[in-house]
C-alpha cells in the first residue's frame, strides 16, 4: 500500500494471514490431494521432526513434483520445503486444524 520497494519481516508477519486465509481452498485442495504417507512425511518436514519409514517413501514423488529439495550434508541428511509458504500452511494448520483431522 505504502509503495515501497523493500519487504520487512514485520510486513511479512502482517499479510501471512491474509494469503492463509484467502488462498484457504488452494491449501486445501493441495492437502486433500496427497496420500497419507505424503501427508505425513510434509508434516514431520514441518515440524523438524524425522518421519516414519513408511512416510519417507513418499519423498521422491514430493522431490519430482518440486514440494520437497534433498538436503544432503555432513551433518544432516533429509529434506527441505522448496516453497516455505507450504511449510508456514501446514505448521499453521496443525493440531485442531484441517491438517489434524
Amino acid at each position: 500500500r505504502d509503495k515501497v520497494k523493500t519487504v520487512r519481516i514485520d510486513d511479512l508477519e502482517t499479510v501471512l494471514p491474509a494469503v492463509f486465509e484467502g488462498g484457504y481452498q488452494v491449501f486445501r485442495e493441495f492437502w486433500e490431494s496427497l496420500t497419507q504417507e505424503q501427508r505425513d512425511l510434509l508434516k514431520a518436514v514441518a515440524a523438524n521432526q524425522f518421519p516414519s519409514e513408511e512416510a519417507a517413501t513418499a519423498a521422491p514423488l514430493l522431490i519430482r513434483k518440486e514440494i520437497l529439495a534433498q538436503e544432503e550434508s555432513q551433518e544432516e541428511r533429509g529434506w527441505s520445503f522448496r516453497v516455505p509458504l507450504i511449510q508456514q500452511w501446514i505448521v499453521n494448520n496443525g493440531e485442531g486444524g484441517l491438517i489434524g483431522k
